[in-house]
């Protein structure tokens, strides 16, 4: 299902806080595709809603697994770079 959010084009920047849960909670395969869904939609975001997503994903850095920890680092940076 996050695959096909991803692959049809839609912004989902309304929905980013449920992305980012995934990425939090979800296996490793779906916590990337939840990751491309957050890359393509934070384009779409105020720079406030920005700033709002970079302190969540900040927050929750220690619930991140190891594994995805590298991961849920780079779409911080992705983020910072907007």
């Amino acid at each position: 299902l996050v695959a096909a959010c991803w692959q049809n084009g839609l912004s989902y920047g309304k929905h980013i806080a449920t992305f980012v849960d995934v990425v939090v909670s979800g296996d490793y395969s779906t916590a990337v595709e939840a990751f491309t869904v957050i890359e393509e939609a934070v384009g779409d975001l105020e720079q406030e809603e920005q700033k709002a997503l970079l302190r969540s994903l900040k927050s929750k850095l220690q619930e991140v697994d190891e594994q995805k920890k590298t991961l849920f680092v780079e779409l911080i940076k992705v983020i910072e770079s907007y």
